[in-house]
Order: structure tokens, then sequence, then C-alpha cells
């Protein structure tokens, strides 16, 4: 019995960390489309930490081994948003446009992400600002995504 509890609890910390990465179907292109400038708001402050982890990385203010932590926390942050979108059907085909454009600006960033997370394990750090500039506009990008189409 206490065996049963256990796997109960455990059934049920599983599915808690699993259904907030779910996303309800979207049965209209408004409820799409704010679902898509939802997602441009997420991804907009990963990509505004990770530039601030870059800053910090700038003159060694910051340890190696804690930009490496807040980079891999980035990448895998903006992954998950990533993930959560896609896995929303675009309703009618005129949201098609609205899912290419946030999926392609994401790979961008995710594409930076990553080779900022290398070049910091690899303690490259003086590389950071050069690999981060574009990240800026992958930002600008983003921010105005959700303006429009909140």
């Amino acid at each position: 019995m206490h065996r049963s509890v256990r796997l109960h609890a455990a059934t049920a910390v599983l599915m808690a960390l699993l259904l907030p990465g779910c996303a309800g179907p979207s049965f209209s292109y408004r409820d799409y489309e704010r679902k898509a400038a939802h997602t441009a708001d997420e991804a907009a402050s990963v990509v505004q930490t990770a530039i601030l982890t870059v800053e910090a990385a700038e003159g060694r203010r910051a340890p190696g081994d804690y930009l490496n932590v807040l980079l891999t926390e980035a990448e895998t942050t903006l992954g998950e948003v990533e993930s959560t979108f896609e896995s929303v059907q675009p309703p009618v085909p005129a949201a098609d446009q609205l899912r290419a454009e946030v999926g392609d600006t994401l790979a961008e960033a995710g594409e930076v992400l990553a080779a900022l997370r290398i070049t910091v394990r690899r303690g490259h750090l003086a590389e950071l600002p050069q690999l981060a500039e574009p990240l800026t506009g992958i930002h600008e990008e983003l921010v105005a995504f959700a303006e429009e189409h909140r």
C-alpha cells in the first residue's frame, strides 16, 4: 500500500511537470495569433536574459560556471517555448505565416544561444560579445511581433 501511494504521488508530480508544456488547440486565427504573441513575449524574455548574461561576462564580472548555468537554462527554456508553440496546429492556412515568422526567429535565437553556451564551456569568454550581437535584433523582432499581434 505504501508503495502504491508513492507511485501515485510520483505520477502526480510527473503530470504536474508535463502539463504546463502542453499547449491547447487553437480554434481561430485570433486565438493562434495571441498564442504566437505570447510565445514571442516569452522568447524575448529569454533572449534578454542571455543579453544580460553576456554583459555580466564582459570584464569577467561573473564566473564562467555561473554564465554556463544561465546560458544553458536560457537555451533550454527557449527550446521549451519553441516546442510548446510548435505543438499548436495553425487553425487556418492564414496562420501559417505567423507560425513561420515566430519559428524562424526562435530558431535563430536558439542557434545564437547554443553558440554562446558552447563558447562559455570552452572558456572563451572574450568571444561572447561578438557572438551575442544578433541577440539585440532578435529581441527587437520578438518584442515588435508580440506588440503587433496581441
